[in-house]
C-alpha cells in the first residue's frame, strides 16, 4: 500500500497532463443493447477544449425514428 501525495490526471484524447481546474472527469458504462446486470466501466478524463474537439462531429446519442409514411 502506498500513500498518494498528489492527484494528477491525463486527458484521454491528447494525452497530456491536465493541470488546474480545466478537468472534466466522467464514468462510461457500456453494455450489450437489452443486456441486464454488470457491464463495464471506463473512467475517462478530458481537457475542456479536448471535450468540444471529440464532440464537434459527434453522431446523435438515439436512433432516429422512421416515418410512418415509410414503414407502411
Amino acid at each position: 500500500m502506498g500513500v498518494i501525495l498528489k492527484e494528477e490526471y491525463v486527458c484521454d484524447f491528447c494525452g497530456k497532463t491536465i493541470s488546474g481546474g480545466d478537468v472534466l472527469v466522467g464514468r462510461l458504462a457500456v453494455r450489450k443493447q437489452g443486456a441486464r446486470g454488470l457491464g463495464r466501466e471506463f473512467g475517462l478524463a478530458f481537457h475542456g477544449s479536448c471535450s468540444n474537439k471529440l464532440t464537434a462531429h459527434a453522431s446523435p446519442v438515439t436512433r432516429q425514428r422512421r416515418s410512418k409514411a415509410v414503414s407502411a
